[in-house]
This record gives structure tokens, sequence and C-alpha cells, in this order.
């Protein structure tokens, strides 16, 4: 009786080298995909605490801006003390604890630190810029001031109130720098700056995430007071704005 022997059955090196090859493939599709959603991720979580950290710094700035002047059972008058020789910083007195005794609180955007403070003490961070915008009543009539109709939004400069409004179209926009400086030119109003004649306040507030994605760029520019912001980086920004009638100012 013959015996035959059994072939096994196996594979070719050209088999295995195959089979490595769609392995490798296919490992390093997965990988770049779980790479790219981890960034995602990543990037969507650093918007989402940007902005809860830019929403609630604004917030009390606000609400503490809206009630600037207000007395209480103090014996002096409160309100706007100090608008800045720039348009970064906002100075003002209020009967905050309602004791009867006036406090003076500070909104400020410091240069060596990228916060919101106030009075010294960080309530915002990642803030990119901060710009203050004031309407004022220097007249005394009870009304905002006007230019050409429209409401003059200035920053004191040289002494005087400068209307952020170059082109006097209504709007405060980049169309305002009209020589790309970075610095709105603003019109002299002849109006000499006084600090007690402001009446509603105008807030910007540019906030960024704390790291740069691989898979953004920023191209927008954003008016913060006098200043244009390109920040032209990696990094994402959101930037809120709102008009602040200050109730106990005389409006």
């Amino acid at each position: 009786m013959r015996h035959f022997k059994k072939q096994s059955a196996g594979f070719t090196l050209i088999e295995v080298l195959v089979a490595l090859a769609i392995v490798g493939i296919v490992g390093i599709a997965m990988s770049n995909l779980l790479i790219t959603n981890q960034r995602v991720y990543l990037d969507q979580d650093e918007v989402v605490a940007m902005q809860q950290n830019l929403r609630s710094g604004f917030d009390i700035m606000v609400q503490e801006i809206r009630m600037a002047g207000f007395a209480g059972d103090a014996d002096t008058a409160a309100g706007i003390i100090a608008a800045g020789t720039d348009s970064d910083r906002l100075e003002f007195t209020m009967d905050f604890d309602e004791d009867g005794v006036l406090e003076t609180i500070t909104y400020a955007r410091p240069v060596d630190a990228s916060n919101l403070e106030r009075n010294g003490a960080a309530i915002a961070e990642g803030i990119t810029a901060l710009g203050f915008a004031f309407a004022i009543d220097a007249d005394g009539d009870g009304d905002l001031d006007t230019d050409g109709g429209n409401t003059i939004w200035a920053v004191p400069n040289g002494g005087n109130w400068f209307d952020l409004d170059t082109n006097d179209d209504g709007f405060i926009t980049v169309a305002d720098d009209t020589d790309n400086s970075g610095v709105l030119d603003g019109n002299d109003t002849g109006i000499v700056a006084v600090p007690e004649d402001v009446r509603a306040v105008r807030v910007w507030l540019l906030a960024e995430t704390g790291h740069e994605s691989q898979s953004f760029s920023e191209s927008s520019s954003f008016v913060v007071g006098e200043n244009v912001i390109s920040p032209g980086d990696n990094k994402r920004h959101r930037l809120l704005t709102t008009t602040i009638k200050c109730r106990n100012l005389g409006l």
C-alpha cells in the first residue's frame, strides 16, 4: 500500500506581504481618523470653555456698568469718574452694597496679562482685547449728543471726545480705520472730554482659545473700541459687544 504525504496549506511570501500592507493601510487610516476626531473634540471643548468664560465675565461687567451712578443712601453723587486715555479702561462709583458708602469699580485689561480684571482681580481669562466707547450729554438737554443724526460714540483723545464713526455712516466698523493703522481715525467733536457727561457705554470684549488649532486659521478682523484687532493666528476668537444705558446717569 502506497502512502501519500498530506500537503499542508499555507501562504506564500507575496500573500503575507500583501496582507501586511493592507493591515498597515487600514491601521494608519484608523489612527488618522482617531487623531482627527480627538483634535475636533479638543477644539470644540476649548471653544465651549472660551465662550463660557467670556460670557461669564461679560455679564458681570455689563450688569455693574448698567448700575453705574447708583448712589443708594450715600450723601455724595456717583457716576463715571474715569473713561481712561484710551478705550480699554472704565472707572465708576456706585453704592454696590447699598450701605450708604460709594465703592469705586474699575474694569480693565492689563497689558501684561490676558485677563478681564475687576478692581485688579481677574474675572475672565483668555481676553485678547477690551474696548469702551461713550455716549454723552455734554449740553445737558437730557438727550444723547448726535452728529448728523447719529449718536456720538466717542473716546477721550487729546482732551476732547473723538467720535469713532469716522465716515459718519452710523456704524463703527473696520472702514473707520481709513489709513489701515489698526486704530480708528475718529473725528474730533471739539467737546471737552468730561467723564461726568457720559450717559451710555458701548462695550466690546474679545476672547481667544488657549491653544492653536491645526485645522483653523483666523482671517477675521475685529473692532474693539478704537482698535482694530487682526489676530492672524490659528486660535479661534469670539467677540461680544453691547450698548448699555446707565440707569442712574440721567437718561
